[in-house]
């Protein structure tokens, strides 16, 4: 049956914007061009444009999130989007904050709301905006926490995540000790949550004590970094006896965790044995 004149051709659309990103890239005239192509359908050619722009600067990225704003996404499909881009990068950095604000703007839950702060603050870090970042990361862990404090089943796992996504922020800014803070009451309540449903929430606990060993380790506590990071070792060997090869490669990256943290204490000869079974279980 032929396609309906107004129904839209995905193949037609993804080379049509792959174009207008490429000219946007080094023609900054085409930059509002390909704001208004893609605001046409928002819905099917952002998702397309952000493929094509995965590495995009300067007017590429300017286009973008002025489409972004003009758009009426709804929350879900803005989380979708932002889930689409990469985390720690300048690339698309205005178009990820222009996501991240609106899906604040149209959170209409408390949940979706704390998460939609998170992103945010994570994305606002991004392009160097720190203080605002501070404050939005604050006030998503509040969130969480009340959330918790009222039904702590259901959002215990939310404020932990939301915990340990600060701790790993803080570090990277040289707050170390707030980071570590962050990073104990991660893994107090990763671990409360393992010993009622070790399954679901042990993989959550090991990633946490391996951050922690990290955490304790930039403030000079080494003894209990490697008390962490050796326990994060054994929470992963315990999972994987019943799934040994989908465990392999967290059990490795823990490894190299201890590792590290063995050779920052002078143990050359019990990291070099950790690095060793690192390499043993990573893929070739």
């Amino acid at each position: 049956m032929p396609r309906a004149d107004h129904e839209p051709d995905p193949s037609r659309a993804e080379r049509l914007i792959t174009r207008l990103v490429r000219a946007a890239r080094h023609t900054p005239a085409a930059g509002p061009v390909l704001t208004t192509v893609v605001g046409t359908q928002p819905d099917l050619l952002l998702p397309v444009a952000l493929g094509a722009a995965r590495a995009g600067h300067g007017p590429v990225d300017d286009a973008l999130a002025q489409a972004v704003v003009a758009a009426d996404l709804d929350v879900e499909a803005l989380l979708q989007l932002n889930a689409s881009l990469p985390w720690t990068s300048s690339a698309l950095g205005h178009t990820a904050l222009a996501i991240a604000e609106q899906a604040c703007r149209k959170a209409d839950g408390s949940s979706t709301h704390a998460h939609s702060l998170l992103t945010l603050g994570l994305r606002l870090s991004e392009v160097g905006r720190h203080s605002e970042a501070v404050t939005a990361m604050r006030e998503a862990v509040a969130q969480r926490r009340s959330l918790a404090e009222d039904d702590p089943d259901t959002h215990n796992p939310g404020l932990a995540a939301a915990l340990s996504n600060r701790g790993a922020w803080l570090s990277g800014a040289g707050r170390y000790l707030e980071a570590l803070a962050a990073a104990e009451e991660s893994v107090a309540l990763y671990r409360r949550l393992a010993d009622v449903d070790p399954d679901a929430h042990g993989p959550d606990l090991a990633t946490a004590l391996s951050s922690l060993g990290i955490r304790l380790s930039d403030v000079g506590l080494h003894r209990e970094a490697l008390n962490a990071a050796e326990e994060a070792v054994a929470v992963w060997q315990s999972l994987a006896e019943s799934n040994a090869a989908a465990y392999r490669p967290s059990r490795a990256k823990a490894l190299n965790n201890l590792g590290n943290l063995l050779s920052n204490v002078g143990r050359t000869q019990e990291a070099q044995t950790a690095f060793e079974e690192a390499r043993r279980l990573s893929p070739p």
